[in-house]
């Protein structure tokens, strides 16, 4: 992992980019955990509990990376990828989903919803470290988003 963080921070010419992630997670001692991952990280991190605000932030901040809660309080995940492309028609950014589902009818979802990787619930910080450099290097997943276990590899099938 820190090989990659030197590279994302050697990639600039005139100075070190810093990379926005913008993080959808209702349970807060996850975010914490997520969060202090990220600062360590060049990338500066934004945090949203519920869907509805995420949306304004999003349209403020423009982050590289959404990192996305499936159960959201107000409005599953799904949807607000929904509403995002409603606006968009289409959306850009890497989308990697956190969930603890790793079901063939939530992969199914997240692929036609053209999400980028998962996060399987529990994660260490090493993981999300790992996923959060690979996406802003532009190393999404193939046509099936790769799912990730606690220890980073892919997971079981």
């Amino acid at each position: 992992m820190a090989d990659a963080a030197e590279a994302l921070m050697t990639e600039e010419t005139d100075e070190t980019r810093t990379y926005k992630v913008l993080l959808i997670e209702d349970d807060e001692a996850l975010a914490e955990m997520i969060m202090a991952t990220l600062e360590r990280l060049p990338v500066e991190g934004y945090h949203e509990r519920r869907g509805g605000p995420s949306l304004d932030v999003y349209r403020e901040v423009r982050p590289d990376l959404v990192l996305l809660d499936i159960g959201l309080p107000d409005m599953l995940g799904w949807h607000f990828l929904d509403k995002l492309k409603g606006e968009e028609g289409k959306y850009e950014t890497p989308v990697v989903v956190i969930t603890c589902r790793d079901d063939p009818a939530n992969r199914l979802m997240g692929k036609l919803q053209g999400v980028s990787a998962y996060l399987i619930k529990p994660f260490s910080p090493e993981t999300v470290a790992e996923v959060v450099m690979r996406m802003l290097q532009g190393e999404a997943g193939s046509a099936e988003p790769p799912a990730l276990n606690p220890d980073g590899g892919p997971s079981a099938r």
